[in-house]
């Protein structure tokens, strides 16, 4: 029996007025709870974070936790490019009864690993609860390199896992080999890579539509099974997910489905009708 857990980054449902979409939200809830989801990361890249304002993340969270009532995890991105919003969104998390926070690398002003150690290591010190790293360079402009990592988890002991959306296998296999990090795959595209290498589990995307595959390709790698088919399955999906701009591709799959709307907010819009088509065709093929 393979332990790899599946968390998924969650979409941040809106209604036509843009205002945060409470029915949806909750039935989002329901629809990861009945695919036995291991967690929920709300307030993340995939939830329009940095759309939302103070009081909505408070909104939106405790509505989650209301729904979800303890049956998995639930994380709250918090992670800015100033370290003191970081360290406010943290408190407010604290207050919320996270789980635990995640923390994306300061985006934008791309700091030195020097500015890197020292804005975490400042809200590590001032934060009580887990906290899982992000790195995704091609989002932020920087990467967090393997050593500044490591010196972060021997300093730190509050900082227990990460979220690696780039694929560098070298510093994957020295997290896992030389800190107790949990490492999580934080690419749809390479869970299969992600396996291969010991990775704990995988933070998704393509979840909102099924973890069964995921589920299906850690259970195959246990017992040393390689299915190219379910594989390339799944990579199609993660391509689709990012077919014009994440979250507006994922967004539409759940409009279709009847999760949510297809709603997001400036300067993100929703597709265009030929992108919309593709999708369309794709999801009538894949019949999901």
């Amino acid at each position: 029996m393979n332990n790899k857990k599946v968390m998924i980054a969650m979409v941040t449902p809106f209604t036509s007025n843009h205002e945060i979409d409470d029915e949806s939200v909750v039935r989002l809830c329901h629809h990861f709870l009945s695919m036995n989801i291991d967690g929920i990361v709300v307030c993340g890249t995939t939830g329009e974070v940095s759309s939302l304002t103070f009081e909505e993340r408070e909104h939106l969270f405790t509505l989650v936790k209301k729904t979800v009532c303890s049956k998995c995890e639930l994380w709250i991105g918090c992670g800015t490019n100033n370290t003191d919003t970081t360290l406010k969104y943290c408190w407010q998390a604290e207050e919320l009864g996270a789980d635990g926070v995640m923390l994306i690398t300061p985006y934008y002003v791309r700091p030195s690993q020097t500015g890197l150690l020292m804005h975490f290591s400042e809200v590590a010190s001032r934060v009580k609860l887990p906290i899982m790293l992000y790195n995704v360079p091609k989002r932020t402009g920087v990467n967090l390199e393997v050593k500044t990592i490591i010196e972060l988890v021997n300093r730190h002991s509050n900082i227990i896992a990460l979220k690696q959306a780039y694929f560098d296998s070298e510093c994957i296999n020295r997290l896992l080999s030389e800190t107790s990090l949990e490492v999580y795959c934080g690419d749809d595209g390479w869970y299969d890579k992600a396996l291969e290498l010991g990775m704990d589990g995988i933070v998704s995307v393509a979840g909102h539509l099924s973890v069964q595959p995921l589920r299906k390709m850690a259970e195959y790698h246990a017992l040393g099974i390689h299915s190219n088919k379910l594989i390339e399955k799944w990579k199609n999906l993660s391509r689709m997910c990012f077919l014009v701009s994440s979250p507006c591709d994922i967004k539409t799959m759940l409009n279709m489905k009847g999760l949510c709307s297809d709603e997001v907010r400036l300067p993100l819009v929703k597709l265009n009708q030929e992108e919309r088509q593709r999708i369309i065709d794709y999801m009538k093929k894949e019949n999901l």
